[in-house]
């Protein structure tokens, strides 16, 4: 016995020693080492690697320790982006697309459409920009056109541009609004009156009962002439700039700073007085009861620019200048003043320029009056042209069709957009944003999208009888009171053909015979369908007695109850008392399932009266009476 045991241990061993090289092997055929298997356990037998080196190996445990993982991974945050840091840590940057960061944890946001076209969500409408009407003066509402005078600080309306309406009755949407606005001024001459002089031949003039004159000269053919103050042309000349004016700029500087290029070359003045003298007769002037100031001529009106030359150098009277023609919007977008669609001004630099005339006199006199005088000191002013007022253009934009209510026409918001802007003192007081109906309407209240699906009640106790039959019960949320249809049906369903379930029927009853001595006990008998599909027709249960079934099983039929044989010697049939029967059907739990409940009055019977019960005849809820046949 001792040597066979010192056999064995060597055995033993040697088997051990197999299953771990074989163990050993396998991994390494498995793995993704560049070396095979074979070179592995030679470099085991040889000493070069121990167990150890080759663990290390296969679990990648010196990958770990000479390498940092890098790139994306995976952390417990399904919907987060994960990336290892530089110390090898897997950390969260961000969450996935369409989803955000709540509480720590990424949330899926949520998508309103559905809820937005079934009028569940009103949402509001998407601006994608703004348009706005051309600055007005905030006091008289005039345009402010960039002119000497109608420039400035201003407010225009500001309009909002929507790239998508608002959706439902609720949804709300910016409304214009009456913001500040600038247009810049213009640069004016700087330059001060001594920088015109008169040249030698210049000539003192006058208009006298609107016919030029020249101060001083004796007309040959009526024998006399005028005399006092008129006026004459003052021509610009750089000549005039001196040193003063300068300050130590040098003249470019000093032009510069004084808006040369703006400066009218010419304008007119006052010259010295004639001395009124032999046949000269004073031409007179009125002198004004307040101050000085410039006031424009026929109420700033615009002249070609020739003509109004002409009125300044006293060739033609004021009555005898071309007025401007005034430039429709059609002319400005042609001009390039608007954009092509004529909804905003891009350069009022291209307006067509013209004069106004403007003079200094007391404000109690007229130009023509004070210029008949020869009193007037006046001077032309660059002006554009006038605009010919028209109101803004628009056109109703409609949103989508919107769903507002179960049973109710769509809706869609009508609001109008403006196509062309107020030109010149045009008004733009487009009406208020609508909803109006489309012409689909939404489903009925009773559709499934408000009342919800059909739910089947689960089980037997789904089962219900419905005019007789059995049928499955379904169920739905329903919509208050805007559906009133009802939200239970019944539907067919070999289902309800039989009892599932059915662990436990036990048969009770009161039955009691009378005198007669002949008399058969109450029982009942079944079919039922066990777990394998198998049918059973017959098993029987007498009274005050339990059948179980495991596995539980489907009831099918029932057949039987209270019943009793009339003596042969008596056709009347035998006396019975009140008798109760009832038949429990219970799940493997001990849970009800059933019920069956069959009262027997006192009396008498000519017959076997009993009853049966029949689950694969639907409807069959009641007890029917049974005759003699036997069961």
């Amino acid at each position: 016995m001792a040597s066979s045991g010192k056999v064995l241990v060597p055995i033993f061993l040697l088997v051990s020693i197999l299953c771990t090289v074989s163990v050993i092997y396998g991994a390494l055929e498995m793995s993704d080492g560049e070396r095979s298997a074979l070179e592995v356990l030679q470099d085991l037998i040889s000493g070069k690697l121990s167990l150890k080196d080759i663990w290390n190996a296969l679990t990648g445990e010196d990958d770990k320790a000479d390498d940092k993982a890098e790139g994306t991974c995976a952390g417990p945050d399904t919907n987060g982006v994960y990336e290892f840091d530089v110390d090898g840590n897997c950390v969260k940057l961000s969450c996935k697309p369409g989803y955000f960061e709540q509480g720590g944890i990424c949330i899926q946001q949520r998508d309103l459409s559905d809820d937005v076209y079934t009028g569940e969500v009103d949402v509001d409408c998407e601006i994608s920009g703004y348009q706005l009407s051309e600055c007005r003066n905030a006091l008289s509402g005039d345009v402010l056109t960039g002119d000497i005078g109608s420039c400035g600080i201003g407010q225009q309306t500001k309009t909002p541009i929507t790239s998508s309406v608002q959706i439902g009755l609720t949804g709300t949407c910016e409304q214009p609004t009456t913001v500040d606005c600038e247009v810049p001024c213009p640069l004016e001459c700087e330059a001060p009156e001594s920088l015109w002089a008169p040249t030698g031949d210049a000539k003192c003039r006058a208009i006298h009962n609107g016919t030029p004159v020249v101060l001083g000269d004796i007309d040959p053919v009526t024998g006399f002439g005028y005399c006092g103050q008129g006026t004459r042309i003052n021509t610009l000349s750089e000549g005039n700039i001196t040193g003063s004016d300068q300050g130590g700029m040098n003249l470019e500087d000093y032009k510069s700073s004084i808006n040369w290029s703006l400066c009218e070359t010419e304008k007119l003045g006052n010259c010295p007085l004639i001395p009124c003298t032999g046949e000269l007769i004073d031409i007179g002037c009125p002198t004004p009861e307040d101050s000085w100031d410039w006031i424009f001529a026929n109420q700033g009106a615009v002249y070609t620019t020739e003509s109004a030359e002409k009125v300044i150098g006293r060739e033609i009277a004021m009555g005898g200048a071309t007025l401007m023609g005034g430039v429709t919007r059609t002319q400005a977008i042609e001009l390039g003043v608007l954009n092509t669609e004529g909804t905003e001004v891009i350069d009022e630099t291209k307006m067509p320029m013209g004069r106004r005339i403007r003079f200094k006199a007391g404000e109690q006199n007229s130009y023509e009056y004070l210029t008949e005088k020869k009193c007037s000191i006046v001077e032309l002013v660059p002006t554009y042209a006038p605009r010919i007022s028209a109101d803004c253009v628009y056109e109703y934009g409609y949103g989508d069709c919107a769903e507002i209510g179960c049973g109710q026409m769509y809706k869609k918001w009508q609001r109008p957009v403006i196509t062309k802007m107020a030109w010149g003192n045009g008004t733009c007081n487009p009406p208020q944003a609508i909803q109006v109906d489309c012409s689909t309407q939404s489903a009925s209240c009773c559709d499934e999208r408000f009342v919800g699906a059909w739910t089947e009640v689960e089980g037997y106790q789904g089962c219900v009888a419905d005019n007789g039959t059995m049928k499955r019960k379904y169920t739905r949320t329903g919509n208050g009171t805007s559906c009133s249809n009802s939200n239970v049906k019944y539907e067919n369903d070999d289902n309800c053909k039989y009892i599932d379930g059915v662990a436990k029927v036990v048969l009770t009853s009161s039955f009691s015979r009378g005198d007669d001595s002949t008399y058969s006990d109450p029982h009942m008998l079944f079919k039922y369908i066990d777990s394998s599909g198998t049918t059973h027709e017959t098993s029987k249960i007498q009274n005050n007695a339990t059948k179980t079934f495991d596995p539980p099983v489907k009831l099918t039929y029932m057949k039987g109850g209270l019943f009793y044989k009339g003596s042969e010697y008596n056709l009347y049939g035998a006396a019975t008392k009140a008798s109760v029967l009832d038949v429990n059907v219970y799940d493997r739990d001990n849970n009800l399932l059933k019920n069956f409940h069959k009262e027997y009055p006192l009396g008498y019977g000519t017959s076997n009266l009993g009853g049966y019960y029949a689950t694969d005849k639907p409807g069959s809820e009641d007890w029917f009476p049974w005759y003699y046949g036997g069961v």
